[in-house]
């Protein structure tokens, strides 16, 4: 089946690995972006990876909504795939078909059930994410992990942060008995006010949602991009800024 291989930082690629991250400010025009020219990305997935580890260090059980949602012995996981695009940085999202045993019809992260072959949880992300878009990865790709989060139907979810480099979604070949679409939202939108809603989950509390993209971002997918944004990219953002700053000084 067709595919196409990535390889992480240290390994062989023949992707373009040079990366302008769009920043969102964190200040009040943070809706707005603004570009930083990385010279080499080593430097991002370098902080992102310290970032993650140091966060679920801190917080080694799951960041799902607060409420009892019973539980379920099964485990799963999920990658969050960050992807360039000719705009800047985006997160893929895809949405699942009507066919599927669960969550029919509802965006999602490439992901699903742990298998008995699988080696680990990373293993499970790694295969799914082949089988549902076709895209193959190296683990050296995973930049890290967020803390578990347990799904409506109380299945815990490890979520895993790939780096995919430059993806066309134009040319992803998806299983279509179980993807609907493959899509992308920049993160400067993810990161727009505008583009996001609050969802009351009743027990489970006030959740946001994100409409930039055109499938509606909801449920446990929709907290753990916002998690993820929060508490990782825009803090990495933001020291690669003052970084940046420090090295302007210094060469003045």
């Amino acid at each position: 089946s067709w595919h196409k291989t990535f390889s992480g930082a240290q390994g062989p690629t023949k992707l373009n690995r040079s990366v302008v991250l769009v920043v969102c400010s964190l200040h009040d025009n943070m809706h707005k972006g603004r570009q930083l020219a990385i010279g080499a990305n080593s430097m991002a997935r370098q902080l992102l990876s310290q970032r993650l580890q140091e966060f679920h260090n801190r917080n080694p059980v799951t960041v799902t909504p607060k409420g009892d949602i019973g539980k379920d012995s099964r485990l799963a996981s999920v990658l969050l795939p960050l992807v360039d695009s000719k705009e800047g940085p985006a997160i893929l999202f895809t949405l699942r078909s009507q066919q599927v045993g669960s969550h029919k019809g509802q965006v999602s992260f490439p992901g699903g059930m742990k298998d008995d072959t699988d080696t680990d949880l990373v293993q499970t992300a790694v295969r799914e994410t082949h089988e549902e878009i076709g895209v193959e990865l190296s683990r050296d790709c995973i930049l890290g992990r967020l803390p578990s989060g347990r799904a409506i139907t109380g299945v815990l979810v490890h979520p895993y942060i790939g780096y995919l480099g430059k993806v066309d979604v134009n040319d992803l070949v998806y299983s279509k008995s179980e993807i609907d679409d493959v899509f992308t939202i920049l993160v400067r939108d993810l990161c727009d006010p505008k583009y996001i809603e609050m969802d009351d989950l009743g027990v489970r509390g006030q959740v946001p949602a994100f409409t930039a993209g055109p499938h509606r971002v909801w449920g446990l997918t929709a907290y753990l991009t916002h998690v993820f944004l929060e508490r990782i990219w825009k803090p990495t953002i933001s020291e690669l800024e003052s970084l940046e700053q420090s090295d302007i000084k210094g060469e003045s």
